[in-house]
């Protein structure tokens, strides 16, 4: 009973992360959730290269030039509108058109290969929105913190703790 208490406190608070998230996503970058997720899968796939050599500070991720972009997009993989696609369940033509639309803004690009990238305006459009949505995450944890023990964290996070 008492942990039922606790699941709807912290469910609160996550559709509350949530929402103000879709709403930043809407209204400040002016795009669907639903783009945005294929942003993030693009986005995804440059951390995963970018972190294999070194860690980054967010100051050093905002001040990416573009010739920084590409050092770590897609070295030895070339991410398509199909590996998108699948990774998002969401329909190839879907994706390619609002990929397509990603282009049109630059916030996405094509490489020579063909691959999906990163694009120009991404640094600029993402960053105005990073810090706004760190701190919202940063709060949601910290509700997270006052609301279960570490070990029970730890139950939630390896499946023990049962709803």
């Amino acid at each position: 009973m008492f942990q039922e208490k606790k699941f709807s406190h912290l469910a609160y608070h996550y559709i509350n992360f949530i929402l103000g998230l879709y709403s930043r996503i809407n209204r400040d970058i002016k795009i669907s959730f639903d783009e945005m997720m294929i942003v993030y899968v693009v986005a995804h796939q440059w951390l995963y290269n970018m972190h294999q050599s070194d860690l980054k500070s967010f100051e050093d991720m905002s001040k990416a030039a573009k010739k920084d972009l590409d050092i770590y997009n897609l070295k030895d993989t070339k991410l398509t509108i199909l590996s998108i696609s699948n990774a998002l369940s969401q329909p190839k033509e879907t994706t390619r058109r609002r990929v397509q639309k990603l282009i049109d803004y630059k916030l996405l690009d094509k490489n020579d290969d063909g691959g999906i990238v990163l694009g120009e305006n991404y640094n600029q459009i993402i960053n105005a929105n990073a810090k706004k949505t760190t701190q919202e995450l940063a709060k949601f944890f910290r509700v997270m913190k006052k609301t279960w023990s570490d070990d029970e964290l730890n139950d939630i996070a390896s499946g023990k703790l049962d709803f």
